[in-house]
C-alpha cells in the first residue's frame, strides 16, 4: 500500500468513494478514517459490463476515456510551437545582447575620440591666443622701431 502513495495517478480511471455510516450532523474531517476509495465507478459486489470477450482491463480503461482523436493529436504539435518560439525568443534576446555589446564598444570609440577631439581643440585655441599675442608684441615693436626711426 505504501508504494501505491507514490505511484503516478491514473487519471483515466473513473473513482467513487463510500462513507461507513450516513450521518448529516457529522463533520467529515472528524470522519475521514471511515471513507473507502474504489478505483471503478462500480457497486460493491457489482462487476462492470462485458463490452467484448478478448478486450482487456487496459485496453477497457483507453476505451472508457472519450477524448477525440483530434483533440489527442493536438498535444504534440502544440509542444513543437512552444518550443520553436521559445527557441526563436532565445536567438533573439541573444541578437539583441550582441548588438548592445557591439553599440557599447562604439560608443566607448566614439567618447574617445570625441575627448581627443576636444583636447586638441583646447591645444589649437591656447596656440592661437599665444600667437595673437605674439602678433601684437611684434606690431608694438614695430611701431615703436617706427616712431624711433622717424625720430632720428
Amino acid at each position: 500500500m505504501s508504494e501505491d502513495i507514490y505511484a503516478k495517478p491514473d487519471l483515466t480511471k473513473k473513482v467513487r468513494f463510500q462513507t461507513g455510516e450516513k450521518n448529516g450532523n457529522v463533520d467529515v474531517c472528524e470522519d475521514i478514517d471511515s471513507v473507502t476509495i474504489y478505483d471503478n465507478c462500480w457497486a460493491e459486489g457489482r462487476t462492470p459490463p462485458k463490452l467484448q470477450d478478448n478486450i482487456t482491463e487496459d485496453q477497457q480503461q483507453t476505451i472508457s476515456v472519450n477524448v477525440p482523436p483530434e483533440k489527442r493529436n493536438l498535444v504534440r504539435p502544440a509542444a513543437v510551437v512552444l518550443v520553436l518560439l521559445g527557441l526563436l525568443l532565445l536567438a533573439v534576446v541573444v541578437a539583441l545582447v550582441v548588438l548592445l555589446i557591439q553599440d557599447k564598444s562604439l560608443i566607448a570609440n566614439l567618447t574617445s575620440e570625441r575627448d581627443q577631439l576636444q583636447t586638441n581643440y583646447s591645444e589649437m585655441k591656447q596656440l592661437n591666443h599665444n600667437l595673437t599675442q605674439e602678433t601684437n608684441q611684434v606690431e608694438r615693436d614695430k611701431e615703436n622701431l617706427t616712431k624711433e626711426r622717424d625720430e632720428l
